[in-house]
């Protein structure tokens, strides 16, 4: 019967059918599994590719690259307008705010120097303007600026002798052996000696010759100023210490004064002379028994030294003794004795 037999068929084809796909669809997921599992593996054997190595390592190059387009995009400033927070001055129109002696009062003393010093190197013109504002040195400071170089001078000259040793109060200290060999010690050459002071022979030159146009009877008065002349006595203070710091120095030191400044020293003293001789012998003035007594002992010591500064003071004393010497009852045909 034809009916049945298609019947039959039909409902034995849907249960084959799952019964045959079923397994087909349980193993599908497992060899899928399989499948990636192997391609990892393979993966994981291949060499990393440029993306995946950037990735897990960012090479140095990256952010200097980056910095490089940046400061490629930007323009660069001028060197004159580089200002930073610390060097940065005010604008034109801010200059009318700013009240300078208000700055330089909160400064440090010790910057004040720099700034005047670099102020007259940049503008030359000024040296005259400050030095007309600075008042005028006590004789105090001005000899205490001299004593400070002349010992820098003397301290600076250097010597070839043998040091003492140095005290030693251990108990067991060796004692100096008996047939120990004395150290020879070679002089040292004139020309290293003469370099190494030549640097502290300009300061103290430059000392004096600083404070002398306060004391001096040569200095010439500045434009629109009267000359005011020192105290006699004061000038003869400043210039008796001055040969004096002179006189203490070693004999090479000495010498290299004299090339620079015994000429000048020498023109101090005559002008100061002429002073004393102008208030005593024209105006009619007076000096005490005493100062004129301390005057002649300084020029008679000054005078009556060996070397070429004595030489020099030599024509001092005699032309005081010649204008002045009277004072003390001394006159050119009774010269004062050498000592």
């Amino acid at each position: 019967m034809q009916p049945s037999h298609n019947f039959g068929m039909q409902a034995a084809h849907p249960f084959g059918t799952q019964a045959t796909l079923a397994p087909l669809m349980n193993n599908t997921p497992r060899a899928q599994k399989r499948r990636h599992e192997g391609d990892e593996e393979q993966q994981s054997r291949r060499p990393l590719s440029r993306d995946a190595s950037m990735d897990r390592s960012p090479p140095p190059e990256r952010p200097r690259k980056g910095l490089a387009k940046r400061a490629r995009m930007v323009p660069a400033e001028p060197s004159g307008r580089s200002q930073t927070k610390e060097n940065k001055t005010p604008d034109g129109e801010e200059e009318h705010d700013v009240d300078v002696g208000v700055l330089l009062a909160n400064l440090p003393p010790q910057s004040l120097l720099p700034m005047l010093t670099a102020l007259v190197t940049q503008q030359p013109q000024l040296k005259r303007t400050i030095l007309n504002l600075i008042p005028r040195p006590t004789l105090e400071s001005a000899l205490q600026t001299l004593a400070t170089a002349a010992k820098k001078l003397s301290e600076a000259y250097p010597y070839s002798g043998p040091q003492a040793p140095a005290p030693t109060f251990a108990f067991g200290a060796s004692a100096p052996s008996p047939f120990a060999q004395p150290q020879q010690h070679q002089p040292m050459r004139e020309s290293y000696i003469t370099d190494r002071l030549r640097p502290h022979v300009a300061e103290f030159v430059s000392a004096c010759t600083s404070y002398l146009p306060y004391f001096s009877y040569t200095a010439a008065p500045a434009p629109g100023k009267p000359k005011e002349k020192p105290h006699a006595m004061e000038t003869y203070l400043f210039l008796e210490a001055l040969t004096q710091h002179v006189y203490a120095q070693q004999p090479l030191a000495q010498s290299s004064l004299a090339q620079v400044f015994l000429q000048r020293l020498v023109e101090e003293w005559t002008a100061w002379v002429d002073g004393v001789d102008e208030v005593v012998n024209r105006q009619g003035g007076m000096y005490g028994s005493d100062a004129v007594r301390s005057w002649e002992r300084g020029l008679d010591y000054f005078a009556g030294r060996d070397g070429e500064w004595s030489q020099g003071m030599r024509g001092v004393r005699d032309r005081w003794v010649g204008k002045v010497g009277w004072l003390v009852g001394r006159t050119p045909s009774h010269p004062m004795m050498d000592l």
